[in-house]
């Protein structure tokens, strides 16, 4: 079902006054039936005009039935596919508890839209984010009986956004490892050539060096720190004073803290 009449190929309008019950439990007329090009080599046909709608519904029951089609669900999506060649028709992400067609769909998915706002913001997108005036001067079509005041992008609003500025301070005169940044990463869903999924970094305040060790699991976190610590004092002949991290749990356990607590000069730790 959709409310979009330019979506139709073919076009047949229903003079039985037939209608039909919404969520709300309200009953709409349909204008029409008729069938919608998805892509190049599916369509649906029997698709219902009901100009109410404000978005398009896709019965999947009728569709495994009907088209032949394969429907794979998950806790956060969903993938159509035709079922003699397994082809990828289109995806849906959820939403809600809904599941909603992503609009993004690869070459050869879905290409339905679901509404004229949905292809204002497809442009908007694909544009690089005008201002919906200028896209109403370069693309007049798209805005027929369509006010712009109702249309919202969520990535303009956040990228307009500001923040209080941080306050100056003066820099105060340090010596190289007084002052040591770190953070730890991971895990990246792809590993390294090494097998590695994590890193670490330990960045020196002083002289903005930045030393990345990789990691195969979170846990060798206090052996890497160990290694780092010992280079630092061997190397350089030089002690950390203060170990700034974002309070990871990886710098507080039964091996890291033990090793902090024994170290003659031991490092202060800041969150």
């Amino acid at each position: 079902m959709t409310g979009n009449s330019t979506l139709f190929q073919t076009y047949t309008p229903c003079h039985d006054k037939s209608r039909i019950r919404i969520a709300d439990g309200s009953y709409s007329p349909v204008a029409g039936v008729g069938e919608v090009q998805i892509t190049e080599n599916f369509s649906l046909d029997k698709v219902l005009h009901v100009p109410n709608l404000s978005c398009n519904l896709l019965s999947i029951s009728k569709l495994t039935k009907d088209e032949k089609v394969l429907a794979e669900f998950s806790a956060i999506g969903c993938v159509i596919q035709e079922q003699k060649s397994g082809r990828m028709i289109g995806t849906a992400k959820v939403n809600d508890g809904l599941y909603v067609r992503n609009k993004d769909s690869t070459k050869g998915g879905l290409a339905l839209s679901t509404s004229k706002e949905d292809t204002i913001m497809l442009w908007h997108h694909r544009l690089g984010h005008p201002n919906f005036l200028y896209l109403k001067k370069h693309l007049p079509l798209l805005f027929r009986n369509k006010s712009i005041n109702s249309l919202r992008c969520e990535i303009c609003q956040l990228s307009k956004h500001t923040r209080v500025p941080y306050p100056l301070k003066p820099y105060i005169q340090s010596q190289p490892f007084s002052l040591i940044h770190s953070d730890l990463w991971g895990a990246n869903r792809v590993k390294n050539i090494m097998g590695a999924r994590w890193f670490i970094t330990f960045i020196d305040d002083h002289t903005r060096v930045c030393w990345v060790y990789l990691l195969k699991e979170k846990s060798e976190t206090p052996k890497v720190f160990q290694n780092f610590h010992s280079m630092v004092r061997t190397q350089f002949n030089s002690t950390i004073h203060t170990l700034h991290t974002d309070n990871g749990r990886e710098y507080f356990n039964s091996v890291l803290s033990p090793y902090l607590s024994d170290q003659g000069n031991t490092p202060k730790l800041l969150s």
